[in-house]
């Protein structure tokens, strides 16, 4: 996955910022429902992807001290339900172990919102690779498909 201009997205956390044992380094991408950052694991010395719980349409974030909440009153029943979630997914899918997954390393709470841990696989999406203009035949398709 390619990383983006941090400068696309204003409320990511800042390049260089330390979240835990983690720096954050770039942005890889962004969505309705988070931020995944590429970040440096400065106790195991190697690069991992983290994916933050932000959803857009429901959260700010707060300049001062980069703690995530919902955007209203009327938003923290969806938000908390939505981080609840997000939670849940980092545990179940750190229960999985096949080749063809990204390996989650751990998750945990902070700034009033969650994050995911995994394993950082160079390489970038099929949008991303549409959006260049490259194309793909049905059968290198059709060889995607089954290990997935």
């Amino acid at each position: 996955m390619s990383s983006q201009n941090h400068n696309d997205y204003q409320t990511a956390l800042p390049s260089g910022y330390q979240l835990e044992e983690y720096r954050i380094d770039d942005i890889l991408g962004h969505g309705g429902f988070g931020v995944t950052y590429k970040a440096w694991d400065t106790k195991l010395d190697q690069w991992v992807a983290i994916k933050e719980y932000f959803p857009n349409e429901l959260a700010v974030r707060q300049s001062q001290n980069f703690s995530v909440q919902a955007k209203s009153s009327q938003d923290k029943d969806n938000f908390r339900w939505g981080l609840e979630r997000f939670i849940e997914e980092g545990r179940t899918l750190a229960k999985f172990k096949h080749p063809n997954i990204v390996k989650v390393l751990r998750y945990f709470e902070a700034h009033s919102t969650a994050y995911i841990v995994m394993e950082y696989e160079q390489g970038r999406s099929l949008a991303q690779a549409l959006k260049n203009g490259q194309t793909a035949e049905a059968e290198e398709l059709l060889a995607l498909l089954p290990p997935l």
